[in-house]
Formats: C-alpha cells, sequence, structure tokens
C-alpha cells in the first residue's frame, strides 16, 4: 500500500483491524442493549478504518472524535497521530 498511506505502516492498519475485530462484547452476554452498543462500535470504527483508508483524512479524524472514549482508544496511537497531522496541515 502506498501512495497518500505511505507515512503510516501497514502494521499499524493490521493493528487497528484487529482492534477492531477483537471489540465485541463476551459469548454469552444476555443484555442484548449492551451486544448492540458493541455491534455499533465495531461499525464506527471500521467506518473510521475505511474513510482513512480512502484518503478522507478529515471527515475519518472528525468521526472518531466524535466517538466515546473508551471506543476511540481502539485506534492505534500512530493512526490518530497520522489523521491529526493531515488534518492540520
Amino acid at each position: 500500500m502506498g501512495g497518500f498511506l505511505a507515512d503510516l505502516k501497514l502494521t499499524e492498519l493490521d493493528k487497528f483491524k484487529k482492534n477492531i475485530r477483537a471489540w465485541k462484547a463476551d459469548k454469552g452476554e444476555k443484555d442484548k442493549s449492551f451486544v448492540k452498543s458493541y455491534a455499533k462500535d465495531r461499525k464506527d470504527l471500521t467506518r473510521v478504518l475505511k474513510l482513512t483508508q480512502k484518503g478522507s483524512f478529515k471527515e475519518a479524524l472528525e468521526y472518531l472524535e466524535d466517538l466515546d472514549t473508551i471506543v476511540r482508544d481502539e485506534v492505534p496511537r500512530a493512526v490518530y497521530n497520522f489523521l491529526y497531522d493531515r488534518y492540520h496541515q
């Protein structure tokens, strides 16, 4: 992967993808609203990833900054810094 993502190591995007896959409610969770909340969070994180991959850095950062802190913390620091730096250029 090159181009506009050349400065962002592929390993950081892989780490982000791994974090998204791991972000889910525990098996056997009985509270349906809790399970739905985790599913929405995964969808939101996936949106940030896809926006980043297509080069929509401003939109990705703005969307990311609207997420709850606990969800936002699933984004690797290098990815956040990459988006922040592109947004403020």
